[in-house]
């Protein structure tokens, strides 16, 4: 029986400890409140077991009988100092401060010993105590760097997150980029306007000619004697019938073809050209960037990237299909659609640098997470390490960024410094796992609980080269690899274009947890579900009895 009584106590105080600890990330008073409850939940000695119902009452009638029985210490375990009370090597030092362990002793003193008086004993004592603590876990962050994950901040975006949000969010970024002068290009996207010749006398006109590929809109310093327009097709169409004190106005012809050359005769100008014509304005395709590179000051003004050119800017706002001309800006030239067009076309690192420091989505709102998750791993100082791996590099594979370590800093840093299609515009899910698994598998500690946490707004697509089925193939390889070595994995899927289906398996497949993350949000409403997913994800703590 007095076996039987310890053993209990024990139980009692085990349980205590481990739901104690339990509690610790949500605050000392929960983690107190919860070790007491199972210490009733788990009775000892003459107690009884206490129904579901009946627990407040027994709790306070706990707390009456024997306040002065137990002893619940929360703080840090410090196993090189030796505990005055019981001699034993290893104490909870109380603290306050991000906490990480609990103990919890119990004393039942005067139990009953039933027939032993008769050998000249009537009780016992019983004493038992508990430490638990969060065991220390080994992280892998695994990031999705490819250029799908700028797509809330571009035009194709606007569909579901409408224009005015599209817009404010390409004007934010161009503000952090520094609100950089480009020529005469304005933030907002507009139609080019060429300036003709000075006049060299009174009689000579000063005409100005804004170019709308299929019209275009005229305006002179002397009254319009005609315009005479060339179209795509090689027709031209004199306009004629204007009257004196017309000086301005939109000209399109009855054709409405791409407009490639104006003459506009105004005032005494003539041009040699043909009877009437007056001064010209060409935009034929052969010729045309290089009038809008005149027309926008760019003549002299570096291409701000290391890919691309002014004129394949022009090439892709003069498209006649894509984002852009969706977003109706077609022939509409601003450092808003510059920004649309590194997003889409420029985002690499190699390509356009600078793209990092610009609150693109839903990257940013990645960054942000990942600065919330790290924070929350650190509230409890429990030992845990993270690393960082992410996909795709440059030469398709996965990427270690950041072994192992205990300096969250580092992990944030790294994080804050990359930008969509960092190395690779395609999507290796499974090389960024299989580095983050080499990482834990060679460099976990042995007493540590090993987990990955994988976030993706895509679908597996890239394995030695574009081929999805390989590319999925490869996750769930992985995966499978994570299950035998009991590693957890944790994944996130952002957006309607994630593979949901896919994260949810990799995650039943090793025990772990998936989170979804729904498409067509703002972006508050994005970075708000996602800290709360990166949040429980850092509450999946494993406890440990260290005594």
């Amino acid at each position: 029986y007095m076996l039987t009584a310890r053993t209990e106590a024990q139980r009692s105080v085990d349980a205590a400890a481990l739901a104690g600890a339990a509690e610790l990330a949500n605050g000392l008073s929960e983690a107190n409140d919860r070790a007491v409850e199972f210490l009733v939940r788990n009775p000892a000695g003459s107690r009884t077991r206490v129904p579901q119902d009946q627990l407040p009452a027994a709790i306070a009638q706990f707390l009456q009988d024997h306040g002065s029985d137990y002893e619940i210490k929360i703080g840090h375990w410090n196993p090189d100092a030796v505990d005055p009370d019981t001699g034993q090597l290893g104490v909870v030092e109380v603290s306050a401060v991000r906490p990480s362990t609990i103990s919890v002793s119990l004393r039942l003193d005067d139990q009953p010993l039933f027939f032993a008086p008769v050998i000249g004993s009537d009780q016992f004592n019983v004493r038992a105590d508990s430490v638990a603590t969060f065991k220390p876990r080994e992280i892998m962050l695994v990031l999705d760097l490819s250029s799908s994950m700028n797509d809330d901040s571009e035009f194709k975006s606007i569909p579901t997150l409408g224009k005015k949000a599209i817009e404010e969010n390409l004007a934010k970024i161009y503000e952090e980029l520094g609100s950089p002068p480009y020529g005469d290009l304005e933030f907002e996207p507009e139609y080019a306007t060429v300036i003709g010749a000075a006049p060299t006398k009174p009689t000579l006109p000063q005409i100005t000619v804004e170019y709308q590929h299929e019209s275009v809109y005229v305006t002179s310093t002397k009254d319009i004697s005609n315009i005479v327009l060339q179209f795509s097709d090689g027709s031209v169409e004199r306009l004629e019938d204007f009257h004196d004190g017309n000086t301005t106005g939109t000209f399109r012809g009855s054709r409405n073809l791409p407009i490639y050359k104006v003459w506009v005769k105004s005032g005494t100008n003539e041009s040699g050209e043909g009877p009437g014509y007056g001064e010209p304005f060409d935009f034929h395709p052969d010729v045309v960037n290089s009038t809008l590179l005149t027309a926008w000051g760019l003549d002299d003004v570096a291409y701000p990237g290391t890919s691309g050119s002014w004129e394949s800017y022009f090439d892709y706002v003069k498209q006649e299909s894509g984002q852009n001309n969706d977003a109706s800006y077609q022939w509409k030239f601003g450092a808003m659609n510059l920004i649309n067009y590194w997003l889409d076309k420029k985002p690499m690192a190699s390509q356009t640098p600078d793209l990092w420091k610009g609150s693109a989505q839903p990257i940013t709102a990645v960054k942000e997470a990942v600065d919330v998750f790290t924070g929350f791993v650190q509230e409890v100082d429990s030992g845990d390490r993270m690393g960082l791996s992410v996909y795709t590099s440059a030469d398709g594979e996965g990427n270690l960024e950041s072994s192992l370590t205990e300096n969250m800093a580092i992990i944030k840093d790294l994080s804050r410094h990359f930008q969509a299609g960092q190395y690779h515009v395609y999507t290796n899910i499974g090389g960024g796992l299989e580095v983050a698994l080499g990482e834990l598998l060679s460099g976990a500690r042995p007493n540590a609980s090993r987990m990955v946490v994988l976030l993706t707004d895509g679908q597996a697509n890239w394995y030695d080269g574009f081929n999805p089925a390989a590319a999925t193939q490869m996750v769930l390889d992985q995966a499978n690899l994570a299950a035998g070595e009991r590693i957890k994995i944790f994944t996130i899927s952002l957006g309607t274009k994630a593979d949901i289906e896919l994260m949810q398996q990799v995650a039943d497949i090793t025990n772990g947890r998936h989170f979804h993350i729904p498409g067509g949000q703002s972006v508050a409403e994005y970075s708000e579900e996602l800290k709360n997913a990166f949040h429980k994800v850092a509450d999946d703590r494993p406890l440990m009895l260290i005594r």
